[in-house]
C-alpha cells in the first residue's frame, strides 16, 4: 500500500475549514479593491486631469485661437476657465477676453489677483492679463502672446517688476514696476519689451 502526503485540508476541522474560507474571499476582495481605486478616473492627480470638455465650447471664437496659440508655444499649461490658463500650478495665469478691443467700460480681465504682478496688452488694464508670482527668473512675454506689447499694468506683489527688453547684463529699453502701483495708459519704449522679471527688491524705482 503506497502512503500519500497529507495536504492537512482533508483533516482540518468544519469550523477552521470554515475560517479559512472566509480568509480568502476577503483576501480576494481587497486585491479588487486596490485595483479598482488604481485604475478609477477619480483618483488621478489633477495635473493629469484633462480640462473640462465644455470649456472651448463655452468660450468665444477670439479666445479659444488666442489660448490654443499659447498652448501650442507653451504646451504644459492648463485650461481652467473659457477665458483662462494656467501654468505651472497657477505661478502663470493667462486670461482672454471675449474680443479684441472689447466695448464694455469693465473688461473681464480687469482684476489683478493678490501677490501677483499683471500686465495687459491694452490701456485701461484690458485686453489680454498675463500674471506672474514667481520673483528671481526672466519670464518670456512672448511665448503667450506673440510680439506682445504692455500698454497697462498692475503690481499687487509687494517688490518691484521689471520689464526689459533683452535678459542680458545690457536689459536694453527697461520699465521698473514698484509695487503696489497701477499703470493705465503705457506707451514709452519698453512696451514691447519681451521679457519680466519680478525681484525681491521693494526699494522704490
Amino acid at each position: 500500500m503506497t502512503n500519500t502526503p497529507s495536504t492537512g485540508i482533508a483533516s482540518e476541522s468544519p469550523r477552521r475549514r470554515a475560517r479559512r474560507t472566509m480568509f480568502l474571499a476577503a483576501a480576494t476582495a481587497a486585491a479588487i479593491a486596490a485595483t479598482t481605486m488604481l485604475a478609477a478616473p477619480g483618483m488621478a492627480k489633477a495635473a493629469t486631469t484633462p480640462a473640462h470638455p465644455g470649456y472651448a465650447a463655452e468660450a468665444t471664437s477670439y479666445q479659444n485661437t488666442t489660448l490654443g496659440a499659447a498652448l501650442a508655444t507653451v504646451p504644459s499649461g492648463v485650461r481652467i476657465s473659457p477665458s483662462t490658463v494656467e501654468w505651472n500650478d497657477d505661478a502663470v495665469l493667462m486670461t482672454v477676453p471675449t474680443a479684441a478691443h472689447p466695448a464694455t467700460a469693465i473688461p473681464a480681465t480687469l482684476s489683478c489677483d493678490n501677490g501677483y504682478t499683471c500686465v495687459y496688452n491694452e490701456p485701461n488694464l484690458g485686453g489680454v492679463r498675463l500674471q506672474f508670482r514667481d520673483a528671481g527668473y526672466y519670464q518670456n512675454l512672448d511665448q503667450y502672446v506673440k510680439n506682445w506689447q504692455t500698454r497697462s499694468w498692475r503690481n499687487r506683489y509687494p517688490d518691484r517688476a521689471w520689464l526689459n527688453q533683452y535678459r542680458t547684463a545690457d536689459h536694453g529699453a527697461s520699465l521698473c514696476i514698484q509695487g503696489y502701483t497701477l499703470g493705465y495708459n503705457y506707451d514709452g519704449p519698453a512696451k514691447a519689451d519681451q521679457w519680466i522679471l519680478l525681484t525681491t527688491n521693494n526699494a522704490p524705482c
